[in-house]
């Protein structure tokens, strides 16, 4: 499908330098037209739809393509009709209203936008109808990559994304006449809640540094889960942080598809979420549905992002995040009940950070080029264990993709003990000539995920304490005292649009079966196959006798019998 696609946009720029050269060949013409054919035949065919994934876009828009560019051959009409009637199906699905593409992260949303872009533009191409509110999902679209993207190009690495730092991609206009709506959640500038799509962004101002070279934070937090579509990884309820012009906490990325530890990094140990350890690659424990959004709230100086994710044989994993200003992170996990097994959750770094341990609960990452730092911190209401890992494999932890290989970074393994309800992770930005001692571990006192308080300590103007009273989030310091509305997170709109995204991709993968490439499986079975029919004719010869026409009635009908036994396991048992 995905080879398919781009050989129609690669023979179709051959054709346009070609058709013109001086050493044009009607017979070498013939053979590209003819391939090309063949192609837009092999897109169209029912039983190689990708339909699930932005494969499939790629199917379509090449379709869209071949009829835009040979609008005379006869499989034109044909390829326009299919390319527009399936992607017009498929964009029910394949991008939220909230306008994020539903591949489980930046990156493919990313791709999925320029897709997108394409597919407006060639349904203009084939004067084909308009794919009803296609280009007000793509404006927001566009709205959501320019806010996802961090001020130096790169994009959080949550799901199949790649840390490395890349330019914007040409993104043609939607063509609306006017603004399309934001219908994110906005309560102050520069925080953003995509609460159907799964994105909580916050970009803020560094007031400690404002001479850095990027002196801003970017705070994504991330929770999108849409079971069966497209690189579909365990990551949400994960965080990702960008501060003063580099990564810092993030999640492994996009691992590569040859490597055996794939499976583990596009799992739970790929991610910064907590989970249970029984949770992992191997274990017989489901996944079970997706994590939502409880609550959020915001003002200019403090953001609370509440998510939870049930588990599949009872309870939830619920992390709350919440900032203070624009270099001070707080992340609540908890376990409701307490769950008997232990979780874990890995903060990854970049393979750049120095780590060193300051005490059994605190740690010092530093970037060695620009002398700003990181304050890790972790605390629970038992001594929290914590484990360090670079590049492990057996566990897995401690990698990152900024390229093209995963690179070794430092980890933290910070581990929830069986009973214990709830952990506690400070992440504290320190501007080069700060002093970490100024920053001591904060005082908590939960009673419940929705009941708790917290002190910080430290220079600036950080507020001493902040409380947790259900729906409110107060705010207290030496000179103020303000409360802050913890609004709820998940209405029945994003929960109805959500039950609609599902039934039309179930609709559409009832319509395009998957195709099963059985190559394999006949491989192996043939050659299963051989020492029975060596044993059989064997067999069948020692039975015959020294008769000739005893042994030639037995070759013939052996050669009848595996004849036919093979027809029927090509053509019945794996005509699927």
């Amino acid at each position: 499908d995905h080879a398919l696609a781009a050989r129609i946009g690669l023979l179709t720029q051959f054709w346009r330098a070609y058709r013109k050269h001086p050493e044009f060949n009607v017979d070498e013409a013939r053979i590209v037209l003819e391939q090309l054919s063949r192609c837009a035949a092999l897109l169209a065919k029912p039983s190689h739809y990708t339909a699930w994934t932005n494969h499939g876009v790629m199917q379509n828009l090449a379709l869209l393509q071949f009829a835009a560019a040979f609008p005379n051959l006869r499989e034109a009409a044909i390829a326009r009709q299919t390319g527009y009637e399936r992607l017009r199906r498929q964009m029910a699905y394949f991008i939220h209203p909230e306008g994020a593409v539903l591949e489980h992260g930046p990156g493919y949303h990313r791709f999925g936008i320029v897709l997108v872009g394409m597919a407006l533009r060639l349904i203009e191409m084939n004067a084909l109808p308009d794919i009803p509110e296609l280009r007000q999902h793509y404006a927001r679209g566009v709205t959501l990559l320019d806010r996802l993207t961090r001020p130096d190009g790169s994009l959080p690495r949550f799901g199949d994304t790649n840390g490395a730092i890349s330019a914007r991609p040409r993104l043609g206009p939607s063509g609306l006449a006017t603004p399309v709506s934001d219908v994110s959640i906005s309560d102050a500038e520069g925080t953003t809640i995509y609460p159907g799509a799964g994105y909580a962004i916050s970009l803020r101002t560094l007031f400690t540094s404002p001479a850095a070279a990027s002196p801003q934070s970017h705070t994504t937090v991330f929770w999108s889960h849409y079971p069966g579509h497209g690189h579909l990884v365990d990551a949400d309820t994960s965080i990702a942080l960008w501060a003063a012009g580099r990564n810092w906490i993030g999640n492994a990325g996009y691992w590569p598809y040859s490597d055996p530890a794939r499976d583990q990094a596009t799992g739970w140990r790929g991610s910064n979420a907590p989970h249970l350890r029984t949770e992992l690659m191997g274990q017989a424990i489901p996944r079970a549905s997706g994590s939502t959004l409880l609550g959020q709230g915001s003002d200019a100086r403090v953001s609370l992002v509440d998510t939870a994710r049930p588990l599949s044989g009872g309870g939830t994993l619920r992390r709350q995040v919440l900032q203070l200003d624009a270099d001070r992170w707080l992340i609540l996990d908890f376990a409701s009940p307490a769950s008997q097994a232990p979780i874990d959750r890995l903060w990854t770094l970049e393979p750049d950070l120095e780590l060193v341990r300051r005490s059994d609960s605190e740690y010092l990452a530093t970037d060695p080029h620009s002398g700003w730092r990181m304050l890790i911190q972790v605390m629970g209401p038992s001594a929290p264990l914590i484990e360090l890992l670079r590049g492990g494999r057996d566990p897995f932890g401690g990698w990152v993709m900024n390229g093209p290989m995963p690179l070794k970074a430092p980890a933290l393994v910070a581990t929830q003990g069986p009973g214990v309800a709830w952990l506690a992770t400070q992440l504290q930005l320190l501007a080069p000539a700060a002093n970490a001692d100024d920053y001591a571990v904060p005082t908590l006192h939960v009673e419940a995920p929705q009941h708790w308080s917290i002190r910080v300590h430290g220079p600036g103007s950080a507020p001493a304490e902040i409380t947790r009273r259900d729906g409110e989030l107060i705010v207290t310091s030496a000179s103020e005292s303000h409360a802050l509305a913890i609004k709820p997170g998940t209405s029945d709109v994003v929960l109805h649009t959500q039950a609609t995204i599902a039934e039309a991709l179930a609709a559409e993968k009832r319509a395009f079966p998957r195709f099963r490439p059985l190559d394999e499986y006949r491989r192996k079975l043939s050659i299963a196959l051989v020492f029975p029919a060596l044993l059989t004719t064997g067999a069948g010869f020692v039975v015959a006798g020294w008769s000739r026409t005893a042994r030639r009635w037995v070759a013939m009908l052996l050669v009848l019998a595996w004849a036919a036994l093979a027809a029927w396991i090509h053509m019945v048992y794996f005509s699927g």
